[in-house]
């Protein structure tokens, strides 16, 4: 998937992605961005940077029933 994704960018091009794991066997944030950024590296991707935003809970004023 990556491969094709790279193909299709132009020189320089650039993607982000994001990712929030949700529920109890969802990987750990390092594992998986350790995945992730071999995955992309084995796309021939480069200059790849790894961000990380904390999130504060924000109750949405959304009730659900």
């Amino acid at each position: 998937m990556f491969q094709k994704l790279h193909g299709w960018l132009e020189p320089e091009g650039r993607i982000a992605i994001t990712y929030q794991p949700l529920g109890k066997h969802t990987p750990g944030l390092d594992e998986f961005a350790d995945r992730l950024i071999d995955e992309l590296k084995q796309a021939d991707f480069v200059q790849i940077r790894r961000e990380t935003k904390l999130l504060r809970h924000r109750a949405s004023g959304l009730h659900h029933r």
